[in-house]
């Protein structure tokens, strides 16, 4: 683990440089959903209001999040093979992002991950999300968690 964990802008060619050399767990969940390039995996990240792109020398993970309707708050993430070594950076920068959402009114954050990313699976549940439902959602029927936190005591 050389270098210190800094943050990058995230414009498009920072997104779109990670999303070409992403993990290929999740160059396999983009695809279920029809994002085929590095320029679409980016582009669905470009206008979230909230973004965070880490890494040391270069960027390696991308995690964002933005209001879908008042109060519901979407986030997603993609990441190279460097993840697991700056995993607790992450989890920071993720943590920071879901304190955001709930600043600005936000009641849960929700998000879906493919059913065969069980790290993916464990990390958002160490994060707070729960598991609400599993359903076909891929383009070819690949099946997804859908996982919530709420912001807000009810």
């Amino acid at each position: 683990m050389a270098g210190k964990v800094r943050t990058f802008r995230p414009f498009l060619p920072t997104l779109t440089y990670v999303a070409a050399r992403m993990r290929e767990r999740d160059v396999r969940e983009f695809g279920c959903l029809g994002d085929a390039t590095p320029m679409q995996r980016a582009n669905g990240f470009q206008h979230m209001p909230l973004i965070t792109v880490l890494g040391r020398e270069r960027p390696e993970i991308v995690i964002g999040g933005g209001e879908v309707m008042p109060g519901v708050w979407w986030a997603a993430a993609y990441a190279t093979d460097k993840f697991a070594s700056l995993k607790l950076s992450a989890t920071k920068a993720a943590l920071r992002l879901i304190n955001e959402a709930r600043e600005r009114g936000g009641r849960r954050v929700e998000t879906r991950v493919l059913t065969s990313h069980v790290d993916s699976v464990a990390w958002l549940e160490f994060l707070g999300f729960h598991i609400e439902a599993t359903f076909p959602f891929g383009m070819n029927g690949e099946e997804f968690h859908q996982c919530a936190m709420p912001l807000v005591r009810c």
